[in-house]
């Protein structure tokens, strides 16, 4: 049975039964009045306590996808994880093996449209690894629907090369009846790492200021504008400078027969 705990020393303990094993999810909190929905103030441990040797769970072919990765000019990317699911779910644990130069921001990992009712915690290991945990304290169970279930924040602190992956490992799914799943793994592309800029294409100078994209254009013409989520949208350009006011995220602008990408904030 899923438990919570008030420590002796001002925190909380979880526990959800995976299989044979139990999950254990220590906050130590540091407000007052003890409040443990200050997820800023809270630090997060996760471990795995044995209880035998038999496999997590059910092996099931749910997983979490994650789109393709591409960082902005300033080396972050915002990424949205979905779960495909056969059955209703009211926890999740996974891990995310990250490749040589990109780390996972903590602070920014947050819930997503379908876990309203739920919390989560990441951590980043010294390996290249992170653990997220998606949990709920009421048990309920996560939202029906195709939008995300986490968000997370990637950091690139090296240069990284295009095509590298993003492993999501150790899915592990757990019911509000208890009933614990092993998910199938999944992989991400990091798309080019370095291909949002200020970009000069052909005599069409593209880039982003104040929240708008602006197109210089040496005559008239036609830009197709399309956003990471598949949004498409035609913009008539004059001769001279054209400025085009758009939602925060990455856009791929096409003129005539060239491409570039641009990062709105």
């Amino acid at each position: 049975m899923f438990s919570r705990s008030h420590g002796e020393s001002h925190g909380f303990s979880y526990q959800y039964p995976i299989g044979q094993e139990i999950v254990a999810f220590s906050v130590p909190c540091h407000c007052a009045p003890c409040d443990f929905r200050c997820s800023q103030e809270l630090i997060a441990e996760f471990h795995v306590t044995e209880r035998g040797g038999a496999p997590y769970g059910i092996a099931t072919e749910d997983a979490l996808e994650m789109d393709n990765v591409l960082f902005d000019a300033t080396g972050t990317a915002r990424v949205a994880l979905r779960l495909k699911d056969s059955r209703p779910y009211t926890a999740l644990q996974f891990d995310l093996t990250l490749p040589n130069g990109v780390v996972l921001d903590n602070e920014l990992t947050t819930v997503g449209e379908r876990a309203p009712q739920h919390g989560v915690y990441s951590m980043m290991h010294n390996n290249g690894t992170a653990r997220v945990m998606l949990y709920s304290n009421n048990i309920d169970n996560l939202l029906e629907g195709d939008e995300p279930v986490v968000y997370l924040s990637l950091r690139a602190t090296d240069d990284v090369e295009s095509g590298a992956t993003i492993g999501i490992d150790e899915l592990l799914l757990v019911t509000d009846e208890i009933e614990s799943y092993v998910g199938h793994p999944s992989m991400a592309t990091i798309a080019d790492p370095t291909g949002v800029n200020d970009i000069t294409t052909s005599d069409f100078h593209i880039f982003a200021a104040q929240g708008k994209l602006i197109i210089d254009a040496p005559e008239a013409a036609t830009a197709q504008l399309v956003s990471m989520n598949g949004a498409w949208i035609e913009v008539e350009l004059q001769p001279g400078r054209n400025e085009v006011p758009l939602a925060t995220g990455i856009y791929a602008v096409n003129v005539g027969n060239k491409s570039a990408k641009v990062a709105i904030r």
